[in-house]
C-alpha cells in the first residue's frame, strides 16, 4: 500500500514538474494538469479503501 502512495505521488510531482518545464505551453500546461489530476484521484481512491 505504501508504494502505490508513493507511486501516485511521484506521478503528481512528475505531472507538476512537466507543467512548469514546459513552460507557456499549452498543451505542456494541459498534459501536466491531466497526469497531475489523475494521479491524484488515484491517490483518493486508495486512501478511500483504508
Amino acid at each position: 500500500m505504501r508504494r502505490s502512495k508513493l507511486l501516485g505521488f511521484s506521478l503528481l510531482a512528475g505531472g507538476l514538474i512537466a507543467g512548469a518545464i514546459s513552460g507557456f505551453s499549452s498543451l505542456g500546461a494541459v498534459f501536466g494538469l491531466a497526469v497531475g489530476g489523475l494521479a491524484l484521484l488515484h491517490w483518493l481512491v486508495l486512501f478511500r479503501r483504508l
